[in-house]
């Protein structure tokens, strides 16, 4: 009879679950009430039930993880959280809701997506899980490239500290961006430096308005009435023009008897300067303007878009006007139509477009297909480039 009855209960509670979860190719529904969307990924959803407990749901299994009644205070990553238990403990939690560690501390100051300042001398490490204590008084600026820009409160001086709490460059210069490819840029009195985590001078210029780190060797030089690609392990002027601009890495707009090309970290054409505009390169696709029109160009062959009066890009979107109904059209990257729509106002995230056609008419669209049609704003609870998450009568919505 137990076991019949055992039986009985393990039946009730998969049919339980396998209501609570509906999936129908990238549109899950959970039939819980959600408070506040804290986190959402493809793999987990975190969010606040009424009673304000942290609930976590495995998304690829379409199963429940934890209920935690600690303080959600934010993402570490898309797989570590921070959170605080009723006792003020801040603690590491990961995406299945498992405390990885423990940390007594009352203040904290997010360095990066993975380091951790508490009660400004205790620096944690969450991929190695390891705490350090600092001795010196500092102000601590955020991780790149896993050195932490540090001030001297006694000095103002800025220096460099590995992620392990460890002196790379004792606080000496006036000012110091972010170390990048083993390099990083720093104010000296009146000189303007390049160094390496040794702290060696591989760079040093007095004149200089703007430098940029490009590669493991290459700088861009921006003076008043010049620009210079510069490579300075071989000591070398690679370009010198009188405009060159970084769009994004690998990406470096020149200009040539008035006309715009593209360049990359070293100096090679990309593009030849034959236009009057040229946009950002993405997913091998670009922008391109000449004599008053825009056309979207593949930049590794020949092949190119029809041409269009107006043209600007959104995510994952080209986006061109109808002159004569004033329709925004949205392209892909070969200049199709996907949709058309007179919208008051639109957002666009990653392939995800939400439009708005009239007061208080939505209609949310993913890959050129209408997936929702609904009349409140105020029911999207969360979204990103990968997740948009809406409430429903029954509980939650979301589109991956």
């Amino acid at each position: 009879m137990k076991i019949k009855i055992i039986l009985i209960l393990v039946f009730v509670t998969i049919i339980f679950f396998k209501i609570d979860f509906q999936r129908e190719n990238n549109k899950i529904e959970i039939k819980r009430f959600v408070k506040e969307v804290l986190f959402c990924n493809k793999d987990t959803l975190i969010y606040k039930d009424k009673q304000n407990n942290i609930i976590f749901y495995d998304l690829k299994n379409l199963s429940f993880i934890k209920n935690s009644e600690d303080n959600f205070l934010e993402t570490i990553n898309e797989n570590n959280f921070l959170v605080e238990d009723s006792k003020f403990n801040k603690k590491i939690m990961n995406k299945f809701g498992v405390e990885i560690i423990r940390l007594p501390y009352k203040e904290y100051k997010k360095l990066g997506s993975y380091l951790f300042l508490f009660d400004s001398k205790y620096l944690y490490n969450v991929e190695t899980k390891k705490i350090v204590e600092i001795d010196n008084d500092y102000d601590f600026g955020l991780v790149s490239d896993k050195i932490i820009p540090v001030k001297d409160t006694k000095t103002s001086k800025i220096g460099y500290l590995s992620d392990k709490g460890k002196i790379l460059i004792s606080p000496q210069y006036d000012g110091g961006t972010f170390f990048k490819n083993e390099y990083v840029i720093v104010k000296d009195g009146e000189n303007i430096k390049i160094i390496n985590k040794e702290n060696n001078t591989v760079f040093i210029t007095q004149n200089t308005d703007k430098i940029q780190i490009l590669s493991d060797r290459t700088i861009l030089i921006t003076r008043k009435y010049e620009s210079i690609l510069y490579d300075f392990i071989l000591n070398k002027t690679l370009i010198r023009t009188k405009y060159m601009k970084r769009l994004k890495d690998n990406q470096i707009i020149y200009m040539e008897n008035n006309k715009f090309g593209m360049l990359d970290n070293f100096g090679n054409v990309r593009l030849k300067a034959l236009y009057d505009e040229i946009g950002e390169e993405r997913n091998g696709t670009i922008i391109l303007a000449k004599n008053y029109k825009y056309f979207i160009k593949n930049i590794y062959n020949d092949n190119k878009s029809k041409e269009f009066d107006i043209l600007l890009r959104k995510e994952d979107y080209f986006i061109s006007i109808d002159d004569n109904s004033g329709e925004y059209i949205f392209l892909n990257s070969r200049g199709e139509k996907i949709i058309a729509g007179n919208f008051l106002e639109f957002t666009v995230l990653g392939e995800f477009i939400l439009g708005e056609v009239q007061q208080k008419k939505f209609f949310f669209y993913k890959a050129g297909k209408c997936l929702k049609e609904f009349s409140d704003k105020d029911n999207l609870l969360y979204a990103t480039k990968d997740v948009f998450i809406f409430r429903n009568k029954n509980g939650i919505e979301i589109y991956l």
